[in-house]
């Protein structure tokens, strides 16, 4: 279960607030999408609840992850320039271990397995990207998904995989879109 309890954050330099008093409980099985207008936190949120600390805020109130494993999907991959073959490897330490499971994984995910010997993540396309960026989570097996803005970036079918993806999820998930589409 995640707890979030009377959360108040606010930008110290001209003391906006982003969102006060917010509480909020996530239990197995739900699925929760944010939405509001761009600027309001919602990145923001996600980021507090996966642990970042952010010196540019002020924060109030409690996030009760109750040593939950989170698995958090940010809006833009950092690192772009490594290869597929280095991001998977930093991400999944015990990648090679059980290499038969994570192809496997490339192949269930619709990806081929020569993508693993593209020179940069950056030459990827959107989905391929977050696709890549979903086998890792699943891998890691969290106990709920962050997920923040998922369809940026991606075309009308890895929309539709992705709708396919979170409804077939069994752990909690938090997400954050604008796309009417996928919500």
């Amino acid at each position: 279960m995640l707890e979030i309890n009377n959360l108040s954050v606010s930008l110290i330099k001209d003391d906006r607030p982003l969102f006060t008093n917010l509480s909020l409980t996530i239990n197995k099985g739900e699925k929760v999408a944010l939405i509001s207008e761009e600027g309001n936190g919602k990145s923001t949120l996600l980021k507090l609840i996966n642990g970042e600390t952010m010196e540019h805020l002020l924060v109030k109130g409690q996030i009760k992850t109750h040593q939950l494993l989170l698995g958090y999907l940010p809006q833009t991959l950092e690192r772009q320039e490594r290869s597929v073959m280095e991001y998977f490897s930093e991400s999944l330490p015990d990648l090679y271990q059980d290499y038969g499971s994570f192809l496997a994984r490339l192949q269930h995910f619709g990806l081929p397995e020569d993508l693993l010997n593209r020179s940069a993540m950056s030459t990827l396309s959107g989905g391929e990207r977050i696709k890549c960026q979903l086998i890792v989570l699943e891998l890691l097996k969290p106990d709920i998904y962050l997920l923040d803005e998922p369809s940026n970036d991606i075309d009308l079918k890895t929309i539709y995989w992705l709708e396919e993806f979170i409804l077939k999820l069994e752990q909690p998930l938090l997400f954050v879109s604008h796309d009417e589409l996928l919500i």
